[in-house]
């Protein structure tokens, strides 16, 4: 389908300036597909569980002189290519067993996982191991997670990555609104009851206690694990590592079951034929009596994107739709497992 659409000169112009060699269709998709990503997070009803009942902890942002081009110029993200002491990190025991259910719909993304981990694993270094306070992790990490952004943004554009396929999913935009969702949804908090909230904490990965944050076993482990982008290329065309994506689904299998189980029937149900969005989302509600439609949508949209992440299924482009195919290694999952 073709649209036309009356831009101003000077936004042609500023589009020309940043757009770099990637083609003016090419970015507007993105832009596009960006800002409908960004509609939907807002429009999305965060009463669906009772992990959403609690409003995370306000943000402290540190003050700074220096403009933003200039932190851009003087401030490289720091764990890229930096080779850590993993040894100096005791990892604190969890307090709790993890829940075993369906992953929340809005953790959708694992290299946000990685890349938290892995930044507070440098700052557990500095600190001499010991726990760090968790309103620090949470600015800095956010911060530099928006670095991170920027960097896999331009990869998205120079690989031509589509919608469901962008490395910088996930990872917040450098404003205040994205740092919260990010910090809401990945990195984590207490609420009201005491209890700790967030992909972090739900996965085992990290303990949440007394205001502090440190790395279980599970995420240290997860962390020390290298990874193609934070310890080779920022542009590098894979997300994860074999062993890393074996961690993950070793780590889920054992522990969370119930979402392996879940994994493996949306692969049989879109090996059936169930390859759309819309058909997935109607046998997505019968994994849990108790989701609503809408539910059903935000856990399958989740699950999904994880299941990408892991490399057990694709999206195949058909006419202006994509509809999912599983991988053959996805396949060997379900055979095998």
């Amino acid at each position: 389908m073709k649209i036309l659409v009356d831009v101003s000169e000077d936004v042609f112009n500023r589009i020309n300036e940043v757009k770099k060699s990637y083609s003016l269709q090419n970015f507007i998709l993105i832009a596009l597909e960006n800002q409908i990503a960004i509609e939907k997070e807002q429009n999305l009803d965060f009463n669906v569980s009772k992990k959403s009942t609690d409003s995370p902890p306000k943000v402290i942002e540190r003050k700074s002189s220096a403009t933003k081009k200039d932190k851009e110029q003087t401030t490289p993200i720091e764990i890229l290519n930096n080779p850590l002491n993993f040894n100096k990190i005791n990892p604190v025991s969890l307090k709790k067993p993890m829940k075993n259910n369906y992953i929340w719909g809005q953790y959708n993304k694992f290299f946000t996982l990685k890349f938290a981990l892995r930044h507070l694993a440098l700052m557990q270094i500095k600190n001499n191991s010991a726990p760090v306070k968790l309103v620090d992790f949470q600015n800095n990490c956010a911060k530099e997670a928006s670095k991170m952004k920027a960097i896999l943004i331009e990869s998205d554009l120079k690989s031509n990555r589509k919608w469901g396929e962008t490395f910088s999913a996930g990872l917040p935009d450098d404003e205040e609104k994205s740092h919260s969702r990010f910090i809401h949804h990945f990195i984590g908090y207490v609420d009201s009851q005491g209890n700790s909230v967030g992909a972090l904490s739900d996965l085992g990965f990290v303990v949440i206690e007394n205001n502090e944050i440190a790395l279980s076993r599970f995420g240290l482990e997860f962390a020390k694990l290298k990874n193609p982008i934070i310890d080779e290329n920022p542009s590098s065309g894979s997300l994860f590592s074999q062993d890393e994506r074996q961690f993950l689904i070793d780590h889920i299998k054992s522990n969370i079951p119930t979402e392996w189980q879940g994994m493996k029937t949306v692969i049989q149900w879109i090996e059936s034929g169930l390859n759309t969005p819309d058909s997935l989302n109607k046998k997505m509600a019968t994994l849990d009596s108790k989701w609503t439609e809408k539910m059903a949508n935000t856990y399958r949209t989740g699950m999904l994107a994880r299941m990408l992440d892991l490399g057990f299924i694709s999206r195949k482009k058909i006419g202006i739709n994509a509809n999912y195919v599983v991988t053959d290694f996805g396949k060997s999952v379900v055979v095998n497992t």
